[in-house]
């Protein structure tokens, strides 16, 4: 009886606290769209359509974030592979177009997973299907970052090839180092063309070659064009052939994209099961709490169930886990 009156006493609370944070987010939703609507803030315009300003205000929020979440996502961000994840998606929105940073992005995976939460406890009532919803909400948006991520990588890695044979190309014309990175601009498809316009800008706005360059490699995010760049960077300050490096940089690529391609088919089938069995757990959960919203009130009620459920959610974690380090094949 005891444990009952816990249980509901746990899910009354959960529901106040997240009818609270819902009106705090609806609040603050509320006069960031009026400021939006501001001639200032330049993200609302009238007489056009409403796809165009939703466009405006999703840019808008990936800019300036959700503020209410501040807190909470300055504490994510100080796990290293929140990080990571996080400056990596900044770097696709970036090539997509989108001025966002890791803070904004952070606050609206937060307030994704609260609104996940709260919409789960309004339409069931159980706090784990509530708890399933928000852990599934962005366990969705961090499996759909880091595919069009890993989409994005593979797509610059095929373009590096075609780029260091037009490099090696100007350099044989008699180019210098910018008017060949200008000139590898134009002639590479996007997104990589971005990546070699950049430093050409940088020369042209003032910096040195050796900054050009040191940009280049960490705004690139590929040891391929790394390894390039500190190359080139070497061979710009003490003088040498640049084509034979070049050469010899475009066969290391070839062979190393020819393997990425053959363990991407061979892995493919296992990387496909980990996401199926990752899941799967969740949606169970979240199913079984909707149709029967006390079927897991056994596990809250005792301390041995309260064991048996972090047992078994450190078994499915830790599997995770082992598949995912089985299947992280590091070429780098």
């Amino acid at each position: 009886m005891e444990g009952v009156v816990f249980a509901g006493a746990g899910v009354v609370s959960a529901a106040c606290s997240g009818a609270v944070l819902a009106g705090l987010a609806y609040a603050w939703s509320a006069k960031a769209w009026s400021s939006a609507k501001s001639q200032d803030a330049g993200v609302y315009t009238s007489g056009v359509s409403w796809r165009d300003n939703a466009e405006k205000m999703v840019r808008y929020l990936m800019r300036n974030g959700l503020p209410l979440f501040g807190f909470a996502a300055r504490m994510v961000r100080r796990s290293r592979k929140a990080s990571r994840y996080l400056e990596g998606a900044v770097r696709l929105l970036i090539r997509k177009g989108y001025a966002a940073n890791a803070q904004s992005i952070c606050e609206l995976m937060c307030a994704l997973a609260v609104f996940g939460f709260a919409l789960g406890l309004a339409v069931s009532g159980s706090l784990v299907a509530a708890l399933c919803l928000s852990g599934g909400c962005v366990f969705a948006v961090v499996a759909a970052g880091s595919h069009a991520a890993d989409e994005e990588q593979n797509r610059l890695r095929e373009l590096v090839p075609d780029a260091l044979r037009c490099m090696e190309s100007c350099f044989q014309a008699g180019l210098s180092l910018p008017q060949t990175f200008a000139e590898t601009a134009r002639e590479t498809e996007p997104p990589l063309s971005q990546t070699f316009a950049q430093v050409s800008h940088d020369i042209e706005l003032g910096h040195s070659v050796d900054e050009a360059l040191d940009r280049f490699r960490l705004g690139s995010g590929l040891p391929e064009l790394a390894f390039v760049a500190v190359a080139l960077d070497v061979q710009y300050v003490s003088g040498g052939d640049a084509t034979s490096v070049l050469r010899i940089a475009q066969d290391s690529v070839d062979h190393a994209l020819e393997l990425r391609r053959t363990l991407r088919v061979q892995t493919a089938q296992a990387k496909l099961s980990a996401q199926i069995v990752s899941a799967m757990p969740l949606v169970l959960v979240g199913v079984l709490s909707l149709v029967s919203p006390h079927f897991f009130n056994p596990f809250f009620e005792t301390g041995t169930g309260l064991a048996l459920l972090a047992m078994a959610a450190s078994m499915l974690a830790g599997g995770i886990l082992i598949v995912r380090r089985m299947l992280a094949v590091d070429l780098g």
